[in-house]
């Protein structure tokens, strides 16, 4: 009897922190390393939790720790951070191991594996003017409820990195992804940004990679 092949859909949202304006000051323009360092001083500076309520329950979801890893993407450093959470002010419900446990109100269900990927982006509208901003990559674990990991990365950069973060998708693409048909295999979605010709632009483009 021949196996029957599963599919899982691995998300990616993608996220940009508001686009800053900045001019070149008398220690020139700032840099991915720069941009990358004041991160690294946000998260240092995180030393007590923080906490936000699910919409419509009496449960919140608490952000205890932080880490941190740097790696290079191309030419570009950038932030892979491990995000430590958890559940509590659950009012009901129990688990079961060995032997079955009441959850109580002051509980707590929490994972460390909830990543995030900050990439710095800088561009110029001239040689002394320049806009800047991180794109910011969530991986949707299939094993956790959906939007789980969005909300804790809204928070970690909006409370804690005190950056405000926006969705980056047009209509335009959102009317694109709807026309584009259901396929029972992996598929891996890449959004890019890419300058226009006037080097002023942002726009952005879908690479769809399958198999």
């Amino acid at each position: 009897m021949a196996t029957k092949e599963k599919s899982y859909n691995i998300k990616v949202p993608v996220f940009t922190t508001t686009m800053q304006d900045d001019t070149e000051g008398l220690f020139g323009k700032v840099t991915y390393l720069e941009m990358i360092d004041m991160l690294k001083t946000k998260i240092g500076a995180f030393k007590s939790e923080i906490s936000f309520e699910n919409r419509n329950k009496t449960k919140k979801t608490v952000i205890s720790k932080i880490n941190f890893t740097e790696h290079i993407l191309g030419e570009t450093p950038c932030l892979l951070l491990q995000v430590s959470a958890f559940i509590t002010n659950m009012y009901d419900g129990y688990f079961e191991a060995s032997e079955k446990i009441q959850i109580q109100k002051d509980n707590k269900l929490g994972n460390e594996n909830n990543f995030i990927l900050l990439y710095p982006i800088i561009k110029g509208f001239d040689s002394h003017n320049y806009t800047r901003y991180f794109l910011v990559l969530v991986y949707e674990d299939p094993t956790k409820d959906n939007g789980e990991v969005i909300k804790i990365a809204k928070n970690v950069v909006n409370k804690i990195l005190n950056i405000p973060i926006q969705n980056i998708k047009l209509p335009t693409i959102l009317d694109e992804i709807k026309g584009l048909p259901t396929i029972p295999e992996l598929q891996i979605k890449y959004y890019s940004m890419y300058n226009a010709e006037n080097e002023v632009d942002v726009k952005y483009r879908e690479y769809l990679q399958s198999g």
